[in-house]
């Protein structure tokens, strides 16, 4: 009857391979979670820029509601188009992963 050994034996290059592969996919995870998380944050700066903006516009030139109305609407284009970008990175980056 043989006698079991722990052995000290270190993890093998396919492990440590594996393990390398997991820590890479967990950082694009999270990176892709912290790009994503900012777009609520994106959208309401762009929107209270463009307001704030068109509102001391409005006052200097006694246009008021329209050039709050419309840099408000430019700064939700400009979020969205931001958004747009980044889902079609998004897309890119899980098309180039494969399935």
């Amino acid at each position: 009857m043989g006698v079991m050994v722990e052995s000290d034996e270190q993890p093998s290059e396919r492990a440590k391979a594996q393990q390398a592969a997991e820590r890479a996919e967990r950082r694009r995870m999270w990176r892709q979670a912290g790009q994503f998380g900012s777009i609520g944050i994106e959208f309401v700066v762009a929107t209270a820029i463009g307001f704030l903006a068109g509102r001391w516009l409005d006052r200097w030139w006694g246009t008021w509601p329209w050039m709050a109305l419309f840099l408000t609407l430019c700064g939700i284009a400009a979020a969205s188009r931001d958004l747009f970008l980044l889902a079609r990175k998004a897309k890119r980056e899980a098309e180039q992963d494969g399935p």
